[in-house]
């Protein structure tokens, strides 16, 4: 939920890094 606006900005391959560590 908090990694959305993160997620919507990174690219895909980012976004899924990003997801596992929020």
């Amino acid at each position: 939920s908090i990694a959305a606006p993160y997620l919507a900005k990174l690219p895909n391959k980012q976004s899924r890094s990003i997801s596992l560590t929020y």
